[in-house]
């Protein structure tokens, strides 16, 4: 307005983006509660537009980007566990139990893997505690390591892989 004390009036429209509905459309500033997104979802632009009315003159509407973001994904951290010692021919339980999604409502699976040291058979690889048997050693055998990996994924990408090794003794004499 020119003059002092002429009466505005202010229309905001959406013109694109997702449907969102404005409280206080003929407010100078409205508000409107944005899209709900899941964690890892690509950025949303809003384009709304503004039509400021001057009653003793033209309206002009100018239009503004607003962009909404999903909380961005957290990586998942893996941890295989502490190191182990055990004897030849024991069953052994790795322990990914302290991996941790770092974002709320997110499941992780489990992915174990072998990396090092004799093959062993892992049952229940997908599981936060997989289990295998010690492989055979004779007595006066040197110990052996056997090295495992463990990547865990949030369901939207996987994490830095943790190891952890097993420390495989013979039978004492």
């Amino acid at each position: 307005a020119n003059d002092v004390g002429q009466p505005w009036g202010y229309t905001w429209r959406q013109i694109s983006g997702p449907s969102v509905t404005l409280t206080g459309g003929t407010s100078v500033a409205p508000t409107f509660t944005a899209p709900a997104m899941a964690i890892g979802d690509p950025n949303q632009t809003l384009l709304f537009g503004l039509v400021v009315i001057d009653f003793g003159g033209p309206s002009i509407e100018s239009t503004v980007d607003i962009t909404v973001t999903a909380d961005p994904n957290t990586l998942a951290t893996a941890n295989a566990g502490s190191a182990q010692s055990v004897q030849t021919n024991t069953t052994v339980t790795l322990d990914g139990s302290a991996s941790d999604a770092n974002d709320v409502g997110q499941v992780l699976s489990f992915a174990w893997s072998q990396v090092g040291g004799t093959l062993v058979s892992l049952t229940g690889d997908t599981t936060a505690a997989p289990t295998f048997v010690a492989p055979p050693l004779a007595i006066g055998d040197a110990d052996e390591v056997l090295t495992f990996s463990l990547v865990v994924n949030d369901g939207i990408t996987d994490s830095i892989a943790s190891l952890v090794n097993v420390t495989v003794s013979a039978e004492p004499n």
